[in-house]
């Protein structure tokens, strides 16, 4: 089950495209209500 956005895996560093990232980012907002003091 896919979770995150694509990448790339070259040894042990994985690579995220920009755009994939960002548009992953956007898909995945939670907003959250100012808590009160």
């Amino acid at each position: 089950m896919k979770i995150g956005p694509t990448y790339i895996k070259i040894g042990e560093a994985v690579l995220y495209p920009l755009e994939e990232l960002d548009a992953w980012d956007r898909k995945n907002i939670v907003i959250c209500r100012g808590s009160r003091v």
